[in-house]
């Protein structure tokens, strides 16, 4: 569609880097891809991000934008501005980057035990076998309160996570609603992040699921 209108084709890859689409890696669709190396990604420097482009002219223009306008010589081509990856952050980023192969693989044995304990219980993520997600998070949807659940793990000193609001939802954007979004409200309404990082051991996975399918019984015996 982009290119039978001319258009430019953005992707919003923050989650990305380390999948794969079709057998080949995010970071070569489209005209550009935004990428994020923040505390919580696979890859991280601690903050900050990258763009992947196959056009050399975006490329050097981005390199400009990003430190004042300039890249050498002190002569600004554009009006940028301070973006640049500070060599502490980037050191950060090359320990992480060689482990990346290790995390996705526990990322996905986790989402396996997560799968193999709750089976139906919640409905999952689709991934197609031809691609590889990185699992940063792994989003359940569940057949219960899911804001009673998250408090019940937040008792317990469980973190959990409700991303993905839509943005009609928040006060600074509903203004600019104009018609309703039933589907967008209930994946949101019923969907809830569990924990998943790479040193996490399968006896927690279990105490997880467990907690889910207790609490998952007990409402639904409870509206029986």
């Amino acid at each position: 569609m982009a290119k039978a209108s001319g258009q430019f084709l953005i992707f919003d890859s923050a989650h990305a880097y380390g999948s794969s689409y079709n057998g080949t890696k995010v970071g070569v669709f489209g005209d550009a891809e935004v990428f994020s190396l923040s505390g919580t990604k696979v890859v991280t420097t601690a903050e900050g991000g990258l763009v992947a482009t196959g056009h050399d002219w975006l490329a050097e223009k981005l390199q400009c934008f990003r430190g004042h306008g300039f890249k050498i010589d002190y002569e600004s081509r554009v009006v940028g501005l301070n973006a640049k990856l500070s060599e502490l952050h980037a050191a950060l980023g090359t320990l992480t980057l060689p482990k990346i192969e290790e995390s996705i693989l526990r990322r996905r044995a986790i989402r396996d035990a997560y799968k193999d304990e709750l089976a139906e219980e919640v409905v999952w993520q689709h991934v197609r076998d031809a691609d590889r997600s990185t699992y940063k998070d792994i989003c359940i949807r569940v057949n219960c309160d899911v804001g009673a659940l998250q408090q019940k793990f937040a008792d317990a000193g469980i973190q959990t996570k409700r991303y993905f609001r839509p943005l009609h939802t928040m006060r600074l954007f509903k203004d600019f609603a104009t018609l309703a979004l039933p589907n967008t409200e209930s994946v949101y309404d019923a969907s809830l992040c569990v924990p998943v990082f790479e040193d996490m051991p399968d006896s927690a996975v279990s105490r997880v699921a467990d907690m889910i399918r207790r609490y998952s019984s007990s409402t639904v015996e409870s509206d029986t």
